[in-house]
């Protein structure tokens, strides 16, 4: 999918746990769309299919 000028040039960070430890991946080069449309499908980069997510957030105030 080619990124739409229509969305704000932010980072996306999903927050995850994985065996009891709360975990995050940042995307910085990907819309939301794209995010979530590969978590739907499991095949996530950096995220396992297993986790469980917590948290979706876009902007830099969620990368810390």
């Amino acid at each position: 999918m080619a990124r739409e000028k229509a969305y704000p040039d932010l980072p996306i960070t999903v927050r995850y746990l994985v065996k009891g430890k709360e975990r995050k991946k940042t995307f910085k080069n990907t819309n939301i769309d794209e995010v979530v449309d590969q978590l739907e499908k499991g095949k996530l980069w950096g995220v396992p299919k297993d986790a469980e997510i917590v948290r979706l957030g876009i902007g830099t105030k969620f990368m810390s």
